[in-house]
């Protein structure tokens, strides 16, 4: 009995720091696409997509023009606050609209993927106690954070 318990943790060691191990990092991505019409005006088209090997918890930082002097933020309303995740090798497409076509458009992304290694089975194991105990599905990333900017491109 204590052997098979042993190569039982054993196994889940190996498998946990073996899932850790990535050759080298990629990130989620986002892409300015182009303009869309709106009935009331214009959206910028940015595509999000996650290449990564993890789920990746993203939320908008900022929507940011060209000016003259720089880049600007678009303030922050409902319509262009954006809070998700997506699941490894899927992506979508997302509309903000905009006050100006003639200007070059980016995203700031804020990322969080899952954790790897011994973080991520013990973020596994509590979603596991979070979902037994409230019913409700939880996910936890508390893996590598990084910002990802798109392309300030017009089209």
């Amino acid at each position: 009995m204590i052997l098979g318990v042993a190569i039982l943790f054993l196994i889940l060691f190996v498998v946990i720091f073996r899932r850790g191990r990535a050759t080298q990092p990629s990130n989620a991505s986002v892409r300015f696409e182009g303009f869309t019409p709106l009935t009331n005006g214009a959206a910028a088209l940015f595509i999000f997509t996650n290449a990564t090997r993890h789920s990746v918890h993203f939320k908008v930082a900022s929507i940011e023009y060209r000016t003259p002097n720089g880049w600007a933020t678009l303030p922050q309303t409902t319509a262009n606050t954006l809070v998700g995740a997506l699941r490894r090798g899927t992506g979508f497409p997302w509309a903000v609209q905009v006050p100006d076509t003639n200007t070059a458009w980016r995203i700031r992304l804020s990322c969080v993927e899952h954790a790897t290694g011994i973080r991520g089975g013990v973020d596994k194991v509590i979603e596991t106690v979070d979902r037994v105990r409230t019913g409700n599905p939880t996910e936890i990333f508390g893996g590598r954070d990084y910002e990802v900017v798109s392309s300030g491109a017009t089209k």
